[in-house]
Formats: structure tokens, C-alpha cells, sequence
């Protein structure tokens, strides 16, 4: 960057643009202009950043300055010559050139990419956003973020608050091609809302669109603490949960385009508005006493009766999820001693979140969007009565569900790190804080939890150390052939019953943990016991850490791995919790399957691949050594990934090499080898080839 920018700050959106400010005058830095194109006869004064063309004689301020090059940029992209950029914006972004035009979108020749003025007066523009091919949208550097269309704000009509420029876009075209008068505003990003764009908003009714995703909720959230008191109303979209999470504004209109249907398109989204954000619909859910029904009825239910509900709504191709998730809480409910933590492990839109939350009217369940420090163990006591707010003591007895676990991962490191450390003495059943003012907590209690979770959850080292592998793991299989397309369709189709899919799964769920307490516990047979004693030795042996430098990747000690009895324990309790759930007296292949996928999953996922790699090579085709490559080939692993991998395997001693250099090989050691054979671990679990 030139020194002059570094000196004054100022001065950068100048740069942005292609100023090339290099050479000071006094109180002024002189530059080329960008209008005329004349060399050496701009002028822009340092601290202030006016600025005027001894040629052109154009002047003004850095707002004024962005919107005549917003203007420029939007003549530029619409002369003829450049119809190919304007065809090219076009099919990218999935919308038609006339949505282009009244946003002002322009070309910026120089640097090749799109611009996309942000007008916020007459003749005043506090940034132009720039965009090139699959690439993110991005501020100018040095601008001010500001809101879309603000200064157009008509309060007679509705506002609708899209998240970014592209939503804002596709709104404002569809309304405008059906003749509906409303304003359409956008904010540059779902955590930027200004104080001082709020009295634009005075006395209004106000739609907020803002994206099926986590950061979506936060903005929501926002808003409504923002705009309470000073809009007249204020909705929110309640997005249908078949949509894939990012689904946005933009692919609403875009399907709407695609089907020829833009005026269903419109009155179909208007169904989806409610008047309360989307995580405060889920802790009024939580909080609401009537909500709960009682722990146990004491009537009888036909369990197929309440799955096929869940088949109903749900495309569910995996057999065993619901098994592991009634199974955790059963085992968590009916057993004493340690309790049974359980992440459901999906992508985004593979439905764990409805599997979560159908479970929120359980006496028995608490459920919750996020978790602090301070709202596990508070510091605080409500006024006179001294009444603790801490969730620890409400959750004992209970089953913890969290519908999204990684926002927790996402978090300063100091909070994270606090939050697991107090999770880490609450599995160990006492928990003890000493607060600054005096007040000292502690709390004996048990709780089983349930989380829902991305496979980004497997980067998190920090987890597997703070909690102590506390936690199990349970992959949800994602049928990755089924349409996506026609499931969006089949949602839009069914638009009214989103409520009554809720309340269908609600009531079933709340049906099968209302069931009676179970006379005695199913019973595990003894010829069971020594496979599950092998399958908790291999997942001990491959929950393993090697401890690496960060920097250096040197070893930093001898590796070790856990002893199984914990993990023998967890799976046994899930086996028997899977046994209540089905109504079984004795557990049998079933449950040794349901329970062996859990350990499998619990597993890391990628070494998991390698020992498969070379155990079935060994046995299939009976070839028991395997070089680098073969194993890279099979998994669909790079090559340098998979040396490493092999590398920790082989000094948690699982595997075994001869050879050297780049002509090692690989096989599996024989006490492992007797693990897999007698827990029969990969006969009849089956476990994806990572990709």
C-alpha cells in the first residue's frame, strides 16, 4: 500500500478507486482523476478528504466522490459494448438485467468487477460494494456501511429489510413485476444494524428477511432489541425447515423465476412472516409451562404408529437416528450412574434441527438455541428471594437438547473454553464456582445432553481435550441422491402444513417420552458382553491424541490413548436406552448394530477410513499390506493427508509398517486385527468412504 494511505486513512477509498494519489502539496495529496483521466491535476485534501479536478472541475466530499463514480460505473456496465458483462451478472446471479438497473449496478473496467453504489441521499453515496465472479460482494475500502434505499423510505408503505444487496435486488424486481408498492431496503450484512438508521423506521410496519441461517436468527434478534418501540410492528420470515440452510431471498425469487409463477412466489412468502424471531419462538417453546406434558402417562402407545409420523414429514433414509436419539434419553432417564452426551452429526439441512426440535413439550427435556458461563452457573440472585437463575440445578434429572452446538464452538476461545470446562465437572457429577462478590456455587447434579452439530464439530481438537471425550458421536445419513430440487418443491407445495408437520412431530415425540417408566431394564446377553468389550478397546485406541506443535508439526510427546471403560459403559447405557425406546426384554443384533454405528461415529472419521482401507483389503483380497498411495486412492484422501494420518495411527501403535521413505507399507496390527474380528465392527456397520 502506498505510505501515503497508511498516513492517512482517509484517503484509501481514493485508492480503492484508482486515484493513485501519490505526491503531497501542502494540506493536499495530488492525484489522476478518474473522470477526465487527466494525470496530475487532482486534488484531495488530506484530513478532510475534499477533493476537485483542476480540469473537469468536478468536486465535492468522499460521499459525493462515491456517488459521481457509482454513476460512471452504472453508465459503463449499460453501454452496448459491454452487454456481455451485463448477460454474464445475469446468469450468475440467477436474476434478469432490468433487476440490475434500478440498483444502479455498474462496471468498473480498470479493476474488472462489478460495483453496486450504496445511495443514501441525494447526490450521496457512503460506499460502493464490488463484486467479481464467485467471489464474495466486499465494502470499498475506507467507505462507511450504510443501508440500501434508505433515503427513499416512503412510511406509508411497508418495509421489507433484505440481507445484502443481491436479496435486496431480487425483492424489489419481483414486487415491481406485480405491481406491489412497498419500500425494499438492505442492510450490507446480517450483523450491521445502525442506531442512526432507526428514526427512518418510525411509526412503520417492518418485514425482515434475513437469511435461513445461524447468523440470520442473531440478526433477527438485533433487530427486534433495535426496532421495539419504534416501528409500529415488526415480522419476521419463518423460513419452512426443507430449505437448506443459506437459502436466502435471491433463490426464492430465482425459483419463483423458474416456474413461472412470480405472483404464487409472492403470496406464498407472505405466509411464511410471523411476529417473533426465530430463536425466540424456540425459548418461548422452552419456557412456557403449559407447553409440557407430563413425564409419564401411564398409557400404552403402538411405537410404529408414532415413527410413521416422523417418516411422514421427514426424509429420513437413515434407520437408526431416531433409535439413537430416544435411546440417549431413555438410557439418561432410567440410569444411574454416568450420563450418556450424544452429538447428532449432519449438514446443514439434513434435518436434525426438527428431529431436536420435535422434542421441546418433554417434561423431561430442556431445550435450548446456545449456551453461556454465566447462564450455566450465574452469579446473580433475583432480588429478595435470593433465587438462583443457574440452569445447572433446573437441569438435573433432565436431557439437555441443543439444536446447534457449534455456535459454542464459534465463540471467543475464553468462553468456550469456560463453558466446557464446567460441562467437563457437571459429567463428573459436582460443579463448584467462587464469584468475585462472595457468593460461592455448587451443585450436584446429573443431565444427559443431545446436540446437534455440522461435521465441522471433527476440526475441534480443543473439544476432544477440554471434555475428555465425554461425548459420543452419531453420523446421520444423508440420502445424496434425493432431489433437492423436488424437495423444495414438495415444501412450497405444502406450505400450510409447516405448522401442523410441527405439531404432528411435537406430539408424537411427546407421546413416546410420556410412556411408563420400564419394570426392569432390557438385559444385554453374555455372549454380547466380549464383542462390546472389543468394540470399546478399538474406539479407545482410535480416540487416541498425538499431540503436535502447531508451527513445527513435531511430536511433543509419547501419544496415549484412553482406557475403554468409559466408552463401554456409555455404549452399553445407549444399548439398554435403545431397548426401552423399542420395548425389548432382551437386546440383541439390533442394538449391537444401533450401538457399534455410535462407536464407529465416535470415531474420528478419517482414520476410521484408513483402518477400513486396509482391513478390507486384508480380508477381502487378501492383501494386508498397503502403500500410501493405494490407501490415498481408496479413501479419496490426498496422498500428503493420509501419510500424516498414518503416521499418528502408527504411533498410537494400530498399525504397523515396513519399508521406508516414500516405499512404506501399511497394515494393520495384529492386536487390532483381533478387536475388529471379535467385535465384528465392520460386518454389517457400514461406514462411508470419506470423501
Amino acid at each position: 500500500m502506498n505510505e501515503l494511505y497508511t498516513k492517512y486513512p482517509k484517503l484509501r477509498v481514493f485508492e480503492e478507486h484508482n486515484s493513485n494519489l501519490n505526491k503531497e502539496v501542502g494540506d493536499q495529496v495530488l492525484g489522476d482523476c478518474v473522470f477526465c483521466g487527466k494525470a496530475g491535476h487532482f486534488y484531495v485534501n488530506k484530513e478532510k478528504g475534499l477533493w476537485d479536478c483542476k480540469v473537469c472541475g468536478s468536486s465535492g466530499n468522499i460521499n459525493s466522490y462515491l456517488y459521481q463514480l457509482g454513476m460512471m460505473y452504472h453508465k459503463n456496465l449499460f453501454d452496448a459494448k459491454h452487454k456481455d458483462k451485463l448477460d454474464t451478472l445475469s446468469a450468475n446471479r440467477g436474476l434478469p438485467i432490468s433487476a440490475f438497473k434500478k440498483w444502479l449496478v455498474g462496471w468498473d473496467e480498470t479493476e474488472r468487477r462489478y460495483t453496486i453504489p450504496v445511495v443514501t441521499g441525494k447526490n450521496v453515496c457512503s460506499d460502493i460494494r464490488l463484486y467479481k465472479l464467485k467471489m464474495k460482494t466486499r465494502a470499498s475500502a475506507g467507505a462507511s456501511a450504510g443501508m440500501f434505499n434508505i433515503h427513499k423510505i416512503d412510511p406509508s408503505l411497508p418495509i421489507y429489510i433484505c440481507e445484502g444487496e443481491w436479496d435486496g435486488m431480487a425483492l424489489d424486481w419481483l414486487l415491481g413485476k406485480i405491481n406491489v408498492k412497498a419500500n425494499v431496503v438492505a442492510v450490507p450484512g446480517a450483523a450491521i444494524f445502525k442506531r442512526e438508521w432507526l428514526p427512518s423506521f418510525r411509526g412503520c410496519d417492518v418485514q425482515c428477511l434475513y437469511d435461513n441461517d445461524t447468523a440470520g436468527e442473531q440478526a433477527e434478534i438485533k433487530v427486534q432489541q433495535l426496532l421495539s418501540g419504534t416501528a409500529k410492528s415488526v415480522k419476521y420470515i419463518q423460513w419452512l425447515s426443507a430449505l437448506p440452510m443459506g437459502y436466502d431471498i435471491r433463490d426464492w425469487v430465482k425459483h419463483g423465476i423458474k416456474v413461472q409463477k412470480l405472483l404464487g412466489c409472492w403470496r406464498n412468502l407472505k405466509k411464511l412472516f410471523v411476529s417473533s424471531p426465530r430463536v425466540a419462538q424456540v425459548k418461548e417453546a422452552e419456557e412456557i409451562p403449559d407447553n409440557k406434558v407430563a413425564t409419564a402417562s401411564g398409557e400404552k402407545i403402538d411405537l410404529e404408529t408414532e415413527l410413521a409420523v416422523y417418516r411422514k414429514w421427514l426424509h429420513l433414509p437413515d434407520k437408526y437416528v431416531l433409535d439413537v436419539m430416544f435411546g440417549s434419553i431413555f438410557a439418561n432417564l432410567y440410569m444411574s450412574g454416568d450420563p450418556v452426551w450424544m452429538f447428532l452429526i449432519a449438514p446443514p439441512g439434513g434435518s436434525k434441527s426438527e428431529l431436536l426440535m420435535s422434542l421441546i413439550k418433554s417434561a423431561s427435556v430442556m431445550c435450548l438455541t446456545s449456551l453461556t458461563p454465566h447462564s450455566l452457573i450465574s452469579g446473580f440472585s433475583w432480588g429478595t428471594t435470593g433465587k438462583d437463575p443457574s440452569l445447572l440445578p433446573q437441569l438435573d434429572g433432565k436431557v439437555l437438547v441443543l439444536k446447534d452446538f457449534t455456535t459454542i464452538t464459534a465463540m471467543h476461545f475464553t468462553a468456550r473454553d469456560e463453558i466446557f470446562g464446567i460441562l467437563r465437572d457437571a459429567y463428573d457429577g459436582k460443579t463448584e464456582k467462587q464469584f468475585g462478590n462472595g457468593l460461592r456455587r455448587e451443585y450436584k447434579s446429573k443431565f444427559g445432553i443431545i446436540a446437534g452439530t455440522t461435521p465441522i464439530i471433527d476440526t475441534f481438537s480443543t473439544i476432544h481435550q477440554s471434555l475428555g471425550e465425554r461425548f459420543l458421536k452419531y453420523r446421520i445419513e444423508i440420502d445424496t441422491q434425493f432431489n433437492e430440487d423436488k424437495k423444495i418443491m414438495q415444501a412450497l407445495s405444502n406450505i400450510n402444513s409447516e405448522v401442523a408437520m410441527r405439531e404432528e412431530l411435537i406430539g408424537a415425540a411427546s407421546r413416546i417420552l410420556a410412556q411408563p417408566a420400564p419394570k426392569e431394564l432390557p438385559a444385554f446377553p453374555t455372549p454380547y458382553l466380549k464383542k462390546v468389550s472389543a468394540l470399546a478397546q478399538f474406539c479407545a485406541k482410535m480416540r487416541g491424541v498425538v499431540f503436535r506443535d502447531h508451527y513445527t508439526q513435531q511430536v511433543l510427546y509419547r501419544p496415549s490413548s484412553e482406557v475403554g471403560t468409559r466408552l463401554a459403559k456409555q455404549l452399553m447405557k445407549l444399548a439398554i436406552g435403545v431397548g426401552i425406546f423399542r420395548g425389548v426384554k432382551v437386546l440383541g443384533e439390533y442394538e449391537y448394530h444401533c450401538m457399534g454405528r455410535v462407536a464407529l461415529h465416535t470415531c474420528p472419521d478419517r482414520l476410521v477410513a484408513v483402518i477400513q482401507a486396509i482391513y478390507r483389503s486384508g480380508v477381502e483380497d487378501n492383501i494386508p499390506e498397503l502403500k500410501t498411495k493405494e490407501i490415498s486412492d481408496y479413501t479419496r484422501l490426498p496422498t500428503a493427508t493420509i501419510f500424516r494420518l498414518l503416521e499418528d495411527l502408527y504411533l498410537l501403535k494400530l498399525i504397523k509398517r515396513t519399508g521406508e521413505g516414500a516405499k512404506y507399507y501399511w497394515s494393520l496390527d495384529e492386536g487390532i486385527v483381533k478387536l475388529l474380528t471379535d467385535s465384528k465392527l465392520f460386518e454389517g456397520v457400514e461406514q462411508k468412504t470419506a470423501s
